[in-house]
């Protein structure tokens, strides 16, 4: 505890109103919300530009942490995406808004970004060598990627939602 409580001193202010922000934004996402296209594809769109940015920053646009973000990103936008994410959203054409149920994962997701960028940020203030190892970079590029993917595709499958009930199939 003696040792966490200088990093915790030391923290930029900006950064405590980031995560208060981040849980102002993931507590709204509980509940069920009405939303346009820009709304709800805004925020992961930041994640994901700030963490395209935090990657290249640190181990540069064409290392192999970089690739293990983008790698990262696929794996995971892809599974969300194949499980269904926002499958339960409905999309209401009169007023162009989609209703989204409300979800902790939005919540969760973001937290995760939040806590892997301030730990390697802590990590590097103390071990600043780590940054020009790949194993670091491939890491962080990795959970970063997975985490962006995964809140990614929740409004993506959203956007792909049926606007109401759908007839049922017929199979031969």
């Amino acid at each position: 505890m003696n040792a966490l409580l200088p990093i915790l001193q030391h923290t930029p202010v900006g950064v405590w109103a980031l995560l208060a922000l981040i849980l102002a934004l993931g507590l709204r996402q509980t509940r069920g919300l009405r939303q346009g296209r820009t709304r709800l594809l805004l925020p992961p769109a930041l994640w994901l530009l700030a963490g395209a940015a935090s990657m290249a920053h640190l181990a540069g646009w064409f290392s192999p942490g970089m690739l293990a973000w983008w790698a990262g990103l696929a794996l995971s936008l892809a599974l969300v995406l194949r499980r269904g994410g926002g499958r339960r959203a409905r999309y209401d054409a009169d007023q162009e808004l989609y209703h989204v149920p409300g979800s902790w994962a939005p919540l969760g997701l973001m937290l995760g970004l939040f806590a892997s960028k301030y730990l390697s940020a802590v990590m590097l203030a103390l071990h600043p060598h780590w940054g020009s190892e790949a194993g670091f970079g491939i890491g962080l590029g990795a959970v970063l990627g997975i985490l962006a993917g995964a809140l990614l595709g929740r409004p993506i499958g959203i956007l792909r939602c049926p606007s109401g009930p759908q007839p049922a199939t017929l199979h031969p």
